[in-house]
Formats: structure tokens, sequence, C-alpha cells
């Protein structure tokens, strides 16, 4: 007998700056967000920004430096007021 079923969003995400222009970051909109970063690869922040009102609500695949971190695999981090974060992927394609 299955007591309780639990299945977590997908946080999974796929990304092309091209033709999309901007990726929706995907807050729960249950909390309040603080910070949001993009980390490549090799383990590398390659952007940070402070969260404020839900803004922003998107990312453009932009670096902090300004320059496009490149296509492939990304991780980002939500961090949210209470302490909590969300972890995902984007692949800019």
């Amino acid at each position: 007998i299955v007591q309780e079923v639990s299945c977590d969003e997908k946080k999974e995400h796929t990304f092309n700056p091209d033709s999309e222009g901007a990726w929706s970051i995907p807050y729960d909109n249950g909390k309040e967000p603080v910070s949001f970063r993009i980390i490549d690869r090799s383990g590398r922040e390659v952007y940070k920004t402070v969260v404020s009102g839900g803004e922003p609500s998107s990312w453009t695949g932009e670096s902090n430096t300004g320059l496009t971190t490149g296509l492939g695999y990304h991780l980002y981090v939500i961090e949210y007021k209470d302490g909590s974060s969300d972890k995902g992927s984007v692949t800019l394609i």
C-alpha cells in the first residue's frame, strides 16, 4: 500500500538566448527570493544578483561582466529569505 507519493518538480531547463531572448527564473511564488546565481560546469560562479521584489525575473545568458556565459550546462541556485534554496540546471543551446 502506497501511503504517500512525492514528486519534485523537474528542475532542468533549456534556453536559447538567440531565439528566446531571456529565460524566466523559476522562483517559488510562496517564498521571498533574495539572490540568484549561475555556476558553470567547472564550478565557477559566472552570474550573481540580488533579487528584490521578484526582479530580475529573467536571465539573458550573460555573465556579471556582460559577456555571454557560453553554450552548455549551467547550474542555478535561488536563495530565499527563509534560508532555503532551489537548485537546478539550465542548458544554453
